[in-house]
C-alpha cells in the first residue's frame, strides 16, 4: 500500500513538471498568436466594432461552453477531453492564416474578412476555454502540497516563453512589414499552430489521477446566482467579474491606440506589449510568496486598488502630442511595467483564492460558473468601449477612444472600492494592517536583494 502510494506521488510531480513544458508550449501560441490576434484584425481592415466583438465573443462564449466542459468530465477522460479539444485549437490557426491570403490575394473585402476572423478565433477560444473545467480539476488533484508556490514558478517560466515567443514575433512582424505585411502575419500564426501542437502532445504524457465525484457535488447555475450575496465565494465572484467588466471597457482599445492613434510601429508596439510580462516575471514567484504568508485577500485587495492607475496613466498621453514618439513610446513601457506588476498580483491572488475557497469535487463547475460571470462582463464591457470608441467626435477636446480610458479608471475604481472589503480570507494567514507600508518595503527588500546577489 505504501509502495503504491509513493508510485502515485512520484507520478503527480512528473506530471506536475510535465505540466510546465506544455504550459510553455501553449505560451508559444500565446506570444506568436493570441497576443497578436488583434494587430492581425487591423491589417485587415477591422474597426474598432469589430475588435471589441474579436475581444467579447470569444471570452462570452468561452465560458459559456465551459458549463458543458465541466459536465464532460462525469463521462469522459480529462485527457481525452484536452487532447481532442486543444488539438482543434491548434488546427484553426490554419484557417486563420487561409483568411489573411484571400484578404491579400484574392481581394476579400475587409468586413468578410474581420468578421471571418472574429468567427474562426471565438471557435478556436471556445475550443480552449471548454477544457478549462477539465484542466483545473486535473491539476487540482496533481498539485496537492504548495499550490501557490508551484503556480508561481509555473507561470514564471511559462512567461519567460511568452516573453521571447512576444518578442521574436514582434520583430518578425517589424523586419517583415515594408515588404509584405501579410508574409509576417502568416509566419507567426504557423508558429501559433506550431507550438500549440505540441501542447496537445504533451497532454499523452501527463499522468491523470482517477477523479473521485462526490454525491450531491453538482448545482446549477440559478443556484450558484442566487445564493452569490450571501456567502463569501459568491461575493468574490461578483467583484470579479465587475473587475473584468471594468478592464474589458478599455483593454481590448490599448492597441487600437497604439496602432491607429499615436501610429507606432510594430516594433515599438512589441516593446510595450513584452514590458508587462517582463515585470511579471520579476514578479509573480514574489507575489506567490507573499499570498502564502498574508492571504490571497490582501494580495488581490491591494492590487486591485491600484488597477485603476493604469488606464488613468494611458490618458497622459493626450498632452504628449508635441513630444517625440521615442518619448512617448518609454512612458508607455514605463506605464505597462508598472501594469505588468500589479496584474500579476491580481490575477495570482484572485485565481489561487479560488483553488483555496472550493473543494476538489465542485472546482470545476464553479470555474466554470465564475468563469461565465467573468465573460458576460467582459463582453459588456468590450461591447460597450467598442461603441464609444467608435465615436469620431472630440468632447472636451478629447478623443471617443480615450474617454473609455477615463472611463475604465473610474470603473476600475468603483468596483474594487465598493465590494473587495466584503470578502474574507479562507486559510490562516499572518494580518496585514498596514498594507502600504508592508508591501512597499516588500517590494524594495525584493530589489535589494537582486542588486546584492
Amino acid at each position: 500500500m505504501e509502495e503504491k502510494k509513493l508510485k502515485d506521488e512520484k507520478l503527480r510531480e512528473k506530471a506536475a513538471e510535465i505540466s510546465i513544458v506544455e504550459g510553455s508550449a501553449a505560451s508559444v501560441m500565446d506570444g506568436f498568436g493570441s497576443k497578436y490576434i488583434t494587430p492581425y484584425a487591423l491589417a485587415l481592415g477591422a474597426t474598432n466594432t469589430h475588435i471589441g466583438l474579436l475581444s467579447a465573443l470569444p471570452q462570452l462564449l468561452g465560458t459559456i461552453s465551459q458549463l458543458f466542459g465541466s459536465r464532460a468530465i462525469e463521462k469522459h477522460s480529462r485527457k481525452k477531453i484536452l487532447l481532442w479539444f486543444v488539438t482543434i485549437q491548434a488546427i484553426l490557426w490554419l484557417p486563420l492564416i487561409a483568411v489573411g491570403i484571400a484578404y491579400f490575394f484574392f481581394g476579400l473585402s475587409a468586413v468578410i474578412s474581420s468578421v471571418l476572423v472574429i468567427v474562426l478565433y471565438t471557435i478556436l477560444s471556445v475550443a480552449g476555454s471548454f477544457v478549462g473545467p477539465a484542466w483545473s480539476s486535473w491539476m487540482k488533484d496533481i498539485v496537492i502540497k504548495n499550490a501557490d508556490s508551484y503556480f508561481g514558478r509555473r507561470s514564471k517560466v511559462c512567461g519567460i516563453v511568452g516573453l521571447l515567443s512576444t518578442g521574436i514575433a514582434g520583430l518578425v512582424l517589424y523586419f517583415l512589414t515594408p515588404f509584405n505585411v501579410f508574409a509576417g502575419f502568416a509566419i507567426i500564426l504557423f508558429v501559433a499552430f506550431l507550438g500549440r501542437s505540441f501542447s496537445a502532445y504533451m497532454f499523452t504524457k501527463k499522468y491523470e489521477p482517477k477523479l473521485q465525484h462526490s454525491e450531491g457535488y453538482y448545482f446549477s447555475f440559478w443556484q450558484f446566482l442566487r445564493k452569490m450575496s450571501s456567502n463569501n465565494f459568491g461575493r468574490f465572484a461578483i467583484f470579479w467579474a465587475l473587475v473584468s467588466f471594468s478592464t474589458a471597457v478599455a483593454s481590448p482599445f490599448f492597441v487600437v491606440y497604439e496602432l491607429k492613434n499615436l501610429g507606432l510601429n510594430y516594433f515599438a508596439f512589441t516593446m510595450i506589449l513584452v514590458a508587462p510580462i517582463i515585470t511579471t516575471l520579476l514578479t509573480i514567484q514574489f507575489w506567490g510568496r507573499l499570498i502564502e504568508r498574508y492571504g490571497n485577500v490582501a494580495i488581490f485587495k491591494f492590487s486591485g486598488y491600484l488597477i485603476w492607475v493604469i488606464p488613468a496613466l494611458w490618458v497622459l498621453t493626450i498632452f504628449m502630442a508635441s513630444l517625440h514618439t521615442s518619448f512617448v513610446v518609454i512612458y508607455l513601457i514605463l506605464v505597462e511595467s508598472f501594469s505588468g506588476i500589479v496584474w500579476a498580483g491580481f490575477n495570482l491572488a484572485t485565481w489561487t483564492f479560488m483553488f483555496h475557497a472550493i473543494t476538489r469535487e465542485r472546482l470545476a463547475l464553479i470555474s466554470a460558473y465564475t468563469g461565465i460571470l467573468n465573460s458576460l462582463g467582459a463582453f459588456i464591457g468590450a461591447t460597450l468601449g467598442g461603441a464609444l470608441s467608435s465615436f469620431s467626435g472630440v468632447a472636451l477636446g478629447i478623443s471617443g477612444i480615450v474617454w473609455i480610458f477615463i472611463l475604465s479608471a473610474l470603473l476600475r475604481f468603483l468596483s474594487v472600492t465598493l465590494f473587495v472589503h466584503r470578502i474574507k480570507e479562507v486559510r490562516e494567514v499572518v494580518p496585514a494592517k498596514n498594507l502600504n507600508r508592508i508591501f512597499l518595503s516588500e517590494f524594495i527588500g525584493l530589489f535589494w536583494l537582486r542588486r546584492a546577489t
